[in-house]
């Protein structure tokens, strides 16, 4: 698996990444062929998501994400909303591994 490895990974550590992103340094499991592939190969998942997302959040909104795997939505939509500055993403997932 090692061989899978770009150069945006900060630290490694039997199964976890940690990998630099579009949005941030993010955690990935390395056996995760979707989504954590995606995002350790291109740093994003499902970009055009986020990108129609921006479209209506402003600073200070409060988002619930459903489905929020291991953050690839969570993380922008945090940055988007100013998490931290008064506005909040709440998430859930419902399949945790």
């Amino acid at each position: 698996a090692l061989h899978h490895l770009p150069p945006n990974f900060l630290y490694l550590s039997g199964n976890l990444a940690i990998t630099r992103s579009k949005y941030g340094k993010m955690a990935t499991l390395l056996d995760d062929a979707y989504v954590g592939q995606y995002v350790r190969s291109i740093g994003e998942w499902e970009d055009c998501i986020v990108s129609l997302l921006s479209l209506f959040l402003r600073p200070r909104d409060i988002v619930w994400e459903g489905g929020s795997h291991i953050g690839s939505h969570t993380v922008p939509l945090a940055k988007l909303v100013g998490a931290g500055g008064g506005g909040r993403v709440h998430t859930f997932e419902a399949h945790p591994k």
